[in-house]
């Protein structure tokens, strides 16, 4: 079960690490895909520096607490994310819900449950998911 999820927390981080290096590459391309728009020269240089740092970090952590089962590293992805889920609620409550609300919060929910069920893999006993 460990291998599994160390396999699929990895996975989400080369997903979210990829979302950032698009951000990066192509910061129009991805600023849309995430309802984001830049505003001249200054909005594509914050796409590319903001959305790239912040996933490429994110991604990055989560990748390095997969292969290196370090539990600290996946819990503070796992913290990060569901930051995002809070703000996404909040904005659901300010704004009203928009068109890829709760499909966008789901996905997050899922990568930080998924997150947080391999952190507790590795503090499980040994041969704990034989039972």
């Amino acid at each position: 079960m460990q291998k599994t999820m160390r396999a699929l927390a990895g996975l989400a981080g080369v997903f979210i690490l990829a979302v950032g290096l698009g951000a990066l590459f192509d910061p129009v391309g991805t600023g849309s895909q995430l309802f984001l728009a830049p505003v001249g020269l200054g909005g594509l240089a914050t796409l590319r520096a903001d959305i790239f740092g912040f996933m490429a970090g994110v991604g990055l952590t989560a990748l390095y607490g997969a292969v290196k089962a370090r539990g600290e590293a996946l819990l503070c992805a796992a913290g990060i994310l569901a930051l995002i889920v809070v703000g996404r609620i909040a904005s659901a409550v300010i704004d009203g819900v928009g068109p890829l609300t709760v499909s966008a919060s789901l996905g997050e929910i899922l990568i930080v449950a998924i997150l947080i069920a391999c952190r507790q893999s590795l503090h499980a006993p040994a041969g704990a998911d034989r039972a």
